[in-house]
């Protein structure tokens, strides 16, 4: 988050710590794209439901704490790659961390989809993964598709311990579970006991005010003459941190409230640690993301967001309707002049009132691409995401145009063409290849086999005293013996001569 933001919610984090990180998780839980962070240990501390998905994976097993080797075995069990490349993929991936810098890779699922993979190291230790579907765009390049229950730490009920002193500074009433919290004796800590032999005794017990014991008596007896409520944190004679709540009472006496907090204090120093895990990788993401609340105005954002639309800080407090948002970031130049703010507005409202999800395509000042979505919440308010496709649009572009002169030069040659894969089914075929042998293109399309393509033309006639079995047969035995060329007479006179070589293959596909 930006420094401006972090000042605006800081007041959010004091009155209830889990918010920030619930709003922050189901922030992340309507990304498009799958994000995974671990700490220094490498376990997780806070993943998303894209994740889940894009892998098949099971968020009773992919959850807060479990290691990044045994989400990688988790991730094999599902098929996404071969059991035994485990090791050889756990002993890579941690070199590649550990080296301390950013780095992205592929990975070709068993499903055959395929997930690019950015991982980073995160300041302060620590690192996250953030993967994307990218097989609409791999599939292009070489035939292009381009979140989870966060569990929340609960704190453990907790039973207090009770004294109370009336105006003269001696015991009234104190409970047993005050006595057992901090091992004291009931024969001295009772009714009629002056406040001072209580310390003594709290003392010698070993529990510790963190000071002298005059001090302590004396900075208690300050409390008394104030009247002012305090509290304090001492430490019991075990290690463990108890807080005292004192309050005083009309009549001149008080009671102090003990609570044994060392659960609540490491639940909260854990929390401090994730929240500010949180927030580098809102921070390190790709994408520009913001929270709006059912009445369009902004409660957090990231710094992408900002920088996508040219907008400051200052410019982005929570608690902007989004209405403004947009004539300030028109006003700064950062939409092109094709949109009017009212457009812009339209749309966003439309996509919400609908629950449309589907992305919109934005083109800014600067001639980049940016995809927006809008997610309603159930609750009430969005989740907007922003991501620059400005190079995928490209990619996409080019090689789009260059599967257009593929298909033009393979459907403009004299010759017939059909290339097959290792299973002997048709990858693509030319229209020429058809024609000279008369079959249907309903039938001969990628993905049928050589088999099916040899029996329909021996039912169509083509080739004298030949069934389709013997036709395959006699393929399947010359391809055996690699490349080689033939002559086949067909019934009505013409004689085809046909070349058969193997393809070369890239290496692993």
């Amino acid at each position: 988050m930006t420094s401006t933001h972090d000042s605006e919610l800081g007041t959010g984090r004091e009155q209830g710590p889990g918010a920030l990180v619930a709003l922050s998780q189901l922030a992340l839980d309507h990304m498009e794209q799958g994000v995974c962070v671990y700490d220094a240990d490498n376990r997780i501390v806070v993943t998303n439901q894209r994740y889940l998905t894009l892998f098949d994976m099971s968020a009773e097993i992919v959850r807060v704490g479990t290691s990044y080797r045994e989400v990688l075995a988790h991730s094999a069990s599902r098929g996404n790659f071969p059991q035994d490349q485990l090791d050889a993929l756990y002993s890579t991936r941690m070199a590649q961390i550990a080296a301390g810098k950013p780095f992205r890779t592929e990975q070709m699922l068993a499903s055959g989809l395929v997930m690019s993979l950015e991982l980073k190291p995160l300041p302060g230790g620590g690192w996250m993964t953030i993967c994307d579907d990218v097989t609409r765009l791999a599939r292009l390049e070489a035939e292009l598709l381009v979140q989870t229950e966060r569990s929340q730490h609960a704190l453990a009920n907790m039973s207090h311990g009770l004294i109370m002193y009336d105006v003269d500074s001696r015991v009234v009433v104190c409970n047993e579970r005050f006595l057992k919290l901090y091992n004291l004796d009931p024969e001295i800590v009772k009714p009629g006991v002056a406040h001072s032999t209580v310390i003594e005794h709290w003392m010698s017990r070993g529990n510790l005010p963190g000071m002298s014991g005059d001090e302590f008596y004396q900075s208690r007896l300050e409390d008394v003459r104030s009247r002012k409520p305090k509290t304090l944190l001492v430490m019991r004679y075990d290690g463990r941190m108890v807080q005292a709540v004192s309050r005083f009472l009309p009549d001149g006496g008080w009671v102090t409230v003990h609570e044994d907090v060392t659960e609540r204090l490491q639940y909260e120093e854990t929390l401090r640690q994730q929240n500010f895990i949180l927030d580098a990788a809102l921070e390190n993401m790709a994408h520009g993301l913001a929270f709006f609340d059912s009445d369009m105005r902004l409660r957090v954002c990231n710094s992408t967001y900002l920088k996508i639309y040219l907008l400051s800080p200052e410019e982005t407090r929570p608690g902007t309707h989004l209405a403004e948002l947009i004539e300030r970031s028109m006003a700064n130049g950062a939409f092109s002049p094709e949109y009017s703010p009212q457009q812009i507005l339209k749309a966003a409202r439309a996509r919400i009132a609908s629950r449309d999800s589907s992305p919109m395509r934005r083109r800014m000042s600067n001639d980049t691409v940016i995809s927006v979505r809008y997610c309603a919440l159930a609750e009430g308010g969005f989740v907007a995401t922003y991501e620059d496709i400005t190079e995928r649009e490209r990619a996409i572009e080019e090689l789009s145009e260059q599967y257009r002169r593929f298909d033009a030069a393979l459907n403009n040659m004299s010759q017939g063409l059909c290339m097959l894969d290792g299973s002997l089914r048709v990858i693509v075929c030319n229209r020429r290849y058809i024609e000279m042998y008369g079959l249907s293109p309903e039938i001969v399309k990628p993905g049928v086999s050589m088999r099916e393509i040899m029996e329909h033309s021996c039912e169509l006639g083509i080739h004298p005293n030949m069934t389709g079995a013997k036709l395959y047969a006699d393929y399947v035995e010359r391809l055996r013996e690699g490349e080689h060329t033939l002559h086949r007479h067909l019934n009505d006179g013409r004689i085809i001569k046909l070349n058969h070589k193997r393809m070369e293959m890239a290496a692993g596909s």
